[in-house]
């Protein structure tokens, strides 16, 4: 009986997550970026992915760097989506992760995207790595999984809390990642 409740729900999830992004992405143009290049909007207007014809619509899922927890979940849900929703093909794009997904969905470069909480509530608010460049028309569809971040350190680096990492050398990840913020 669990089993049983634990599928219908993850059914019922991908049928919420696929209805939220087709109809997000039915528009006709692209949102706009509060200090962002109108050079860019004006040519994501002219490749807008969803053809009002009847033609086969054309998606792009922002994801995250090759193996990437992101990049392996997009190219998973891109290939059920693609089996089951004739008329549509949705492609998984590699891309440096969050930050650079909240930036190309506000300029329609891509459609959809994965992204990190953090970095969607700086995108919308322009704060933080979007001072100056803030993404309005981001739309949250689904909460995937919680984030846990661990940081390893080595034992003998005197760090033994978060606080103890300032004026210390650190990995932040690739730029355009949502760790980097």
């Amino acid at each position: 009986m669990v089993k049983t409740k634990k599928i219908l729900a993850l059914v019922i999830s991908n049928v919420v997550i696929v209805g939220g992004i087709l109809s997000g992405c039915s528009g006709t143009s692209a949102p706009e970026t509060k200090g962002g290049d109108q050079s860019v909007e004006a040519a994501a207007d002219e490749k807008n992915a969803v053809k009002a014809d009847g033609d086969e619509a054309f998606l792009s899922m922002g994801t995250s760097s090759s193996g990437g927890t992101f990049n392996t979940l997009g190219v998973a849900l891109c290939q059920v989506w693609n089996d089951k929703l004739p008329g549509t093909s949705f492609t998984a794009e590699v891309t440096a992760g969050s930050s650079e997904n909240c930036l190309r969905v506000g300029t329609d470069d891509i459609q959809l995207a994965f992204s990190a909480a953090s970095s969607v509530y700086e995108a919308v608010n322009g704060i933080g790595q979007f001072e100056g460049k803030q993404v309005e028309g981001l739309r949250v569809i689904a909460n995937l999984y919680p984030a846990i971040i661990q940081i390893p350190v080595l034992k003998d680096s005197g760090i033994n809390s978060i606080d103890d990492i300032v004026g210390k050398k650190v990995n932040i990840g690739e730029a355009g990642s949502g760790s980097e913020s």
